[in-house]
């Protein structure tokens, strides 16, 4: 009889640590929530200046070259990524009002890896977007305040591979 006590007893601290759990998570889900849209806002108006001041300094003056195109990639690829997260990001909260409405029936690890998995989708989009950034601001300043013309000269392949194989060649002339 001792042993059922027991069971009772432990069923039920382990459902207050779940219980406590889930409140953390939760938690911790709605500051992240916070953080990333307050990080995400504020990172968003720095690349809109940032792109004005590049727009006023390089393309209006009639200074655009080829390489600028890297930007468009930068940011691309960023907004590729970041799509792919609110994706995951959408079906966690899909996911998360169906539990919470009932709709659906879930475990507490369910839940968790739920939280968990809408943290994790905030932190990514929080990451590629500081990361595309951070490459399109180094381009920029390069651009804006060290770019030399003959320098940085655009080249194609076949230009680059010519020249590679010309002094591959050079170098293995032996003059006596």
């Amino acid at each position: 009889m001792e042993y059922k006590e027991l069971n009772v007893d432990l069923d039920r601290y382990t459902r207050a640590f779940d219980v406590i759990d889930v409140m953390y998570q939760s938690l911790r889900t709605v500051l992240n929530a916070k953080d990333t849209y307050t990080t995400v806002s504020d990172r968003i108006g720095d690349y809109k200046e940032m792109l004005t001041e590049f727009n006023n300094k390089v393309l209006k003056r009639g200074k655009a070259e080829p390489e600028d195109l890297l930007i468009l990639t930068i940011n691309k690829k960023a907004i590729e990524a970041i799509a792919h997260d609110g994706e995951q990001l959408y079906k966690s909260l899909s996911d998360l009002v169906l539990y919470a409405t009932g709709a659906a029936a879930c475990s507490t690890s369910d839940l968790l890896m739920v939280m968990e998995a809408i943290n994790g989708s905030l932190d990514d989009i929080e990451r590629h977007l500081n990361r595309a950034y951070m490459e399109t601001w180094r381009y920029i300043q390069v651009r804006i305040g060290y770019w030399k013309e003959k320098i940085y000269q655009a080249r194609s392949r076949q230009e680059i591979i010519d020249g590679a194989f010309g002094r591959w060649r050079g170098a293995g002339r032996l003059d006596y």
